[in-house]
């Protein structure tokens, strides 16, 4: 295994005002933005919620001291606002092995490029989480969030993904769990460096 889990999922978090941090994609996004927002306000940091990407900005010039948390509807446009300091890309893990539904990514129809050729018809797949990724990958700190693992009962596949999402697409922070309820189901992988000890 290539990489080893942080003491709080949320220590990567910016805490300073004046940060964006875009929330964006589908299958849990919702209940990830409310996990975050939580442990952000739990820890005594102002925040700002908006979906309105002209409304970013305006955010920050009236609550300069706060993060400001952006989570564009699914399906929205991909433009992220200029001051955007993280980009958490959600996808939910329910649909892998199925036909694509819109939960697995936040938009529909689902790309061909992402799918999978299955027994019935194309399936999402952990190739089809990878290549909805690497398409979705901006050029800030990003960090991708696999949440409904409750919903996944193929471990070995998952850790496989998490391994490919770090050494395939460069992106060394991967979210695991279920965001809903308290959030105690969440865990941060990080990528570690070689020599590093897990």
């Amino acid at each position: 295994m290539n990489f080893a889990f942080l003491d709080a999922w949320h220590r990567f978090l910016p805490r300073d005002g004046g940060h964006v941090v875009v929330i964006r994609g589908g299958g849990g996004r919702d209940d990830l933005l409310r996990a975050v927002r939580r442990v952000l306000e739990e820890e005594g940091v102002p925040v700002v919620e908006t979906a309105d990407l002209d409304d970013v900005e305006r955010r920050l010039a009236v609550s300069g001291d706060h993060v400001v948390l952006h989570a564009p509807p699914p399906g929205a446009a991909v433009d992220l606002p200029r001051s955007t300091s993280l980009v958490l890309t959600v996808t939910g893990l329910s649909d892998v092995g199925c036909a694509p539904g819109p939960a697995a990514t936040g938009a529909e129809p689902v790309p061909a490029a992402w799918l999978t050729p299955g027994e019935s018809g194309p399936v999402w797949s952990w190739d089809g989480v990878l290549a909805y990724l690497a398409d979705a990958a901006p050029t800030v700190p990003h960090a991708a969030a696999l949440l409904e693992m409750e919903a996944c009962d193929d471990s070995p596949g998952l850790f496989d993904c998490v391994g490919r999402i770090m050494s395939d697409l460069g992106i060394p922070l991967v979210l695991l769990g279920d965001a809903a309820g308290d959030a105690r189901g969440l865990r941060t992988a990080y990528a570690l460096r070689p020599g590093d000890a897990p």
